[in-house]
């Protein structure tokens, strides 16, 4: 069986680390979002706005931008558009 995780009390160090990956991730975000206005919500805009951003953001968080960032734009070109409506919603034509 594993072993429990402990709930530690929130201390200021934790919470300034937080903090800086909140920004981190919030710089991330403005500059995807720019380099998507820039570049369009095509393809080229799938593809350039997550390497734009990921290598705007140094090491691992970069990465990680890149990876979610370029995971979800793609979704949204090749993913099933019908997730748009909600279920059991009729087309209105």
């Amino acid at each position: 069986m594993p072993e429990a995780t402990t709930i530690a009390v929130p201390s200021m160090k934790g919470m300034t680390n937080s903090f800086k990956d909140f920004g981190v991730g919030a710089l991330g975000g403005a500059i995807y979002g720019l380099a998507r206005l820039i570049l369009g919500s095509g393809f080229i805009g799938a593809l350039g706005a997550p390497i734009i951003a990921g290598s705007a953001i140094p090491g691992p968080r970069g990465v990680a931008l890149s990876t979610v960032a370029g995971y979800m734009a793609l979704q949204g070109i090749f993913g099933a558009p019908s997730t748009a409506r909600a279920a059991g919603s009729e087309e209105v034509t």
